[in-house]
C-alpha cells in the first residue's frame, strides 16, 4: 500500500475538518442555541465572536479540503482550537463526571491541534509542499549554465558546476543531431556493433 498517495492525505484532511465544518454549519443554522451556550462562559460581544468563529471554521475547512492555503488555514485553525479548548473545556474547573467529560474533550482537541500543526508544517499533502518537487531552475549568466534541483520543501539539493558556453552549445547541437537521426558517424546499432 502506498502511504504517500494523495487520496490518503485528502481523506485525512476530510476527517480533520469534519468537526470544524459541522460546527460552523451548526453555528449558522442554530444561532440562538450557540448564543445560549456561549453565555454559559459569560463572554462579551457574543454575536461578533460567533460570526468570527463561523468564518474561521467554515473558511478553514474549505481551505483544508481544497488545499488552497492549507498551511495557513491549518495554523489558523490550530490557534482557534487552542483558544476554544482553554475556554470551553477547562476540565479543572469542574467536578465528577462533568470534569471527566470535559477532560476527554480537552485531550481530543489537543490531538486535533497536533494534526493541524503537522499539516501546517508539511503542507497540503503529507510529505509534500505546495511546490512541484521536480521543478528545475536554470540560470544562463555570462555564458555558463547552472542547474539547480529543488527538493520538495523548496530548498536546493545541489548545483552542477558552471559549464562554458561552448559546452552548452555542443550539448544542444548533439541533442538536435540525435533527434534527427542523421549526421551520426556511427553505424545504426551503435559504436561497438560487431560485423
Amino acid at each position: 500500500m502506498k502511504l504517500d498517495h494523495p487520496a490518503i492525505a485528502l481523506l485525512g484532511r476530510l476527517l480533520m475538518v469534519y468537526i470544524f465544518l459541522t460546527s460552523g454549519v451548526g453555528k449558522v443554522f442554530d444561532w440562538q442555541g450557540n448564543v445560549q451556550y456561549m453565555n454559559t462562559r459569560h463572554l462579551r460581544m457574543i454575536p461578533v465572536l460567533l460570526v468570527l468563529a463561523a468564518i474561521v471554521e467554515l473558511g478553514g475547512s474549505l481551505c483544508l479540503i481544497t488545499g488552497f492555503q492549507a498551511r495557513v488555514a491549518a495554523l489558523m485553525l490550530s490557534f482557534y482550537l487552542a483558544a476554544v479548548t482553554l475556554l470551553f473545556h477547562n476540565y479543572w474547573a469542574f467536578t465528577g463526571m462533568l470534569a471527566a467529560t470535559q477532560e476527554t474533550h480537552f485531550r481530543k482537541n489537543l490531538a486535533i491541534i497536533g494534526g493541524l500543526l503537522i499539516i501546517a508544517s508539511r503542507g497540503r499533502e503529507s510529505g509534500h509542499s505546495d511546490k512541484n518537487p521536480s521543478k528545475v531552475k536554470t540560470n544562463n549568466r555570462q555564458g555558463d549554465l547552472r542547474i539547480k534541483a529543488q527538493s520538495g520543501n523548496g530548498k536546493e539539493r545541489g548545483e552542477l558546476p558552471p559549464q562554458p558556453a561552448s559546452f552548452c552549445a555542443s550539448v544542444r547541437g548533439a541533442g538536435k543531431v540525435l533527434r534527427k537521426g542523421s549526421g551520426s558517424r556511427f553505424p545504426p546499432g551503435g559504436r561497438n556493433r560487431r560485423k
